[in-house]
């Protein structure tokens, strides 16, 4: 498969095997056990140091049911930031990252996940020289290389059913199919797992 419709392919497999349930869970009511699961699957429990003593999860749901609810906050942005400073007061560290990701599978659009491996990939090979100084500038460069890319990105999500021989058995029609891959959380999710790529060690 051509670049991008690789990409597309292998963020496919990881909603339906992994990401679909752990959104379905975080964002209704989630419990102790969901948001522990999520961000085992997003590799950030390990900046929670503590995360298993008794209360700390329990802090973590109210932290994020108490942050979605609040309506001062006007932007995504301002969401993420706020639940990172709250992590930061119980566990001494601003965990941007498990921030977005706790959000975005709260809500998916308009959350745009921070991930280290994508700020090292909009820096290097991008030249977003500031996309890893805030979570703000982060997003900035985010969404302007997004633009750079969301045609090639459509293309490959509107050429998904020609992966079908390499599914595992995949029930939705072709229509169901694109329907959902030319949702803007699943184009935005395709670019991230493609920067998570680049940005590897």
């Amino acid at each position: 498969m051509e670049r991008y419709e690789y990409y597309a392919f292998r963020f496919l497999t990881q909603w339906r095997e992994n990401e679909s349930a752990l959104y379905t869970a975080i964002s209704t009511n989630p419990k102790e056990t969901d948001v522990r699961k999520a961000l085992s699957y997003f590799q950030v429990s390990r900046n929670f140091h503590g995360i298993d003593k008794p209360g700390n999860l329990a802090f973590i749901v109210r932290s994020l049911q108490k942050v979605r609810a609040n309506l001062s906050l006007s932007s995504p942005e301002a969401k993420v930031n706020e639940l990172a400073s709250v992590f930061e007061s119980k566990f001494g560290q601003l965990n941007v990252s498990a921030a977005s990701k706790l959000l975005w599978l709260s809500s998916r659009c308009p959350f745009i996940i921070c991930d280290s491996r994508a700020k090292k990939a909009l820096k290097k090979e991008f030249g977003h020289k500031y996309a890893d100084t805030t979570y703000d500038n982060f997003v900035v460069a985010w969404r302007s290389e997004f633009t750079n890319h969301k045609k090639q990105i459509r293309d490959a999500a509107n050429a998904l059913p020609n992966s079908r021989p390499f599914m595992r058995a995949y029930a939705p029609s072709d229509e169901d199919l694109l329907k959902k891959a030319n949702q803007p959380w699943f184009l935005e999710r395709v670019f991230d797992v493609l920067l998570w790529d680049i940005g590897r060690p």
